[in-house]
């Protein structure tokens, strides 16, 4: 039996949104909650909740309840249903796009840190005193071995901080005199002296500094400040010697558009897949993009955290 034209509009209209596809294709492939989808798909939650809401109402949704949380998975037609080749079609050229390639490796990282249980000792979701992003930095720096880092566009100077009390030497790379003149003072005033830290005004995609001067190049939440992301990142491939690495922090693709006029971003972000191109084009190996956390304000933005190596 055919299809009624009005149904193929429903589905069509139903359809026509990306977000759904991209979630059905999610849903097909793994039980999820609301929560694991808004950290996939790097939405707000009262989004995701709508667009759940519209797909349960078409049918092609199973939901259970287990304790706090209810988990969905799609309930697509049958073989024998008359929408069901529409429905596949379209959930096939969904899969193959370059938002579900990220979607699968966001699912990947939900489903290992999914815990099975509540650790011992834990409030559930709750956030506990003394859990700070600097206390476990300090923590985790104390465990890494020394080394020579360049720190480009330094910002604020936090991480420069960090970086040289643990670390063996540090170039503070920055095109703003005020602010390394002021980090600069914070690292004296600290006993951080010239053999720890070295402050330098330049350029991030022409840093001052010499062949195989550092081991690491760190770039925090810069390349989306500028026009050509490619620029540093060749640069420190040029600079760095064999098994050099970069490390690179910086924003997913996102579609805040104020950023641009308000912050001075020049790139809204980047999809892991352009990220990881960006390093393997800059001549990186052994490349290792993913996320590496979601504010928990809004707009909620979500952070990756790229590697790369120079071959030996």
């Amino acid at each position: 039996m055919d299809m009624p034209l009005a149904q193929v509009s429903r589905r069509l209209r139903l359809l026509s949104e990306p977000l759904r596809l991209r979630m059905l294709a999610l849903l097909e492939a793994e039980e999820l909650t609301v929560t694991d989808l808004v950290r996939i798909l790097n939405c707000g939650q009262p989004s995701v909740s709508g667009h759940l809401g519209r797909l349960a109402e078409a049918g092609l949704l199973q939901d259970r309840r287990e304790g706090r949380f209810t988990y969905y998975r799609a309930d697509l037609p049958g073989p024998g249903a008359t929408d069901a080749v529409l429905l596949a079609e379209l959930l096939a050229r969904t899969r193959e796009s370059e938002e579900a390639a990220n979607d699968r490796a966001a699912l990947a990282e939900v489903m290992v840190e999914r815990p099975t249980a509540t650790p011992p000792g834990t409030l559930g979701r709750e956030a506990l005193p003394g859990r700070t992003w600097e206390g476990f930095a300090r923590a985790l720096l104390t465990m890494l071995p020394a080394a020579r880092i360049a720190d480009l566009g330094i910002g604020r100077g936090e991480i420069t901080m960090l970086l040289a009390e643990h670390g063996e030497y540090v170039v503070a790379v920055d095109r703003d005199e005020a602010v390394l003149s002021d980090v600069r003072r914070r690292a004296r005033a600290a006993g951080l002296g010239d053999e720890r830290v070295s402050f330098r005004v330049g350029d991030v995609a022409d840093p001052p500094l010499a062949p195989g001067e550092v081991d690491v190049f760190l770039m925090s939440q810069v390349l989306h400040e500028l026009d050509d992301p490619a620029a540093p990142l060749a640069a420190a491939r040029r600079l760095l010697g064999p098994g050099g690495r970069v490390v690179v922090l910086d924003l997913l693709a996102h579609r805040e558009t104020w950023v641009l006029d308000r912050l001075g971003h020049r790139q809204l972000g980047f999809s892991q897949a352009a990220l990881r191109q960006l390093l393997e084009d800059a001549g990186f190996v052994d490349v290792d993009v993913r996320r590496a956390g979601r504010d928990k304000k809004a707009p909620h933005f979500v952070s990756l955290l790229g590697f790369g190596r120079v071959s030996s």
